[in-house]
């Protein structure tokens, strides 16, 4: 019911996962600081679960939203994807990027004709034009 805790709770948490019988609950008094941000529980991405779900399911749903990646382009025509980490095989790390960018040529409309370059990065290193 406070405006101020929701408004917190919305910025603080990445992912929001409900079960169905409370969904109605979180629409009515979370939905306006949730829907802005992108941030309210989509079953198309697995967060809403039934009532009598178990722990395994759960497990099973934290694993996977700890990998998923959204993107979100507002007003600028870039943004950021991580494929790796520091400790990574650098085998892994171009099979990550293989999969991104495949994936990114069948979702975009126009596909390769709509990208006009792509970088890869390290943390603190100079970005590296790939395509």
């Amino acid at each position: 019911q406070d405006k101020r805790k929701a408004k917190e709770f919305a910025k603080r948490n990445y992912h929001i996962v409900a079960q169905v019988s409370v969904m109605p609950d979180v629409g009515r008094y979370l939905g306006r600081y949730l829907g802005p941000r992108d941030k309210m529980p989509n079953p198309r991405y697995g967060m809403i679960f039934p009532d009598n779900a178990n722990k395994q399911m759960l497990k099973t749903l934290y694993d996977r939203l700890q990998k998923l990646v959204r993107v979100v382009i507002k007003k600028h025509r870039t943004f950021g994807i991580p494929i790796g980490t520091e400790n990574m095989d650098a085998k892994d790390v171009a099979e990550n990027a293989k999969y991104v960018i495949n994936w990114l040529f069948n979702r975009i409309p126009g596909g390769r004709q709509s990208i006009k370059s792509i970088y890869l990065k390290l943390t603190m290193g100079p970005a590296v034009r790939i395509f």
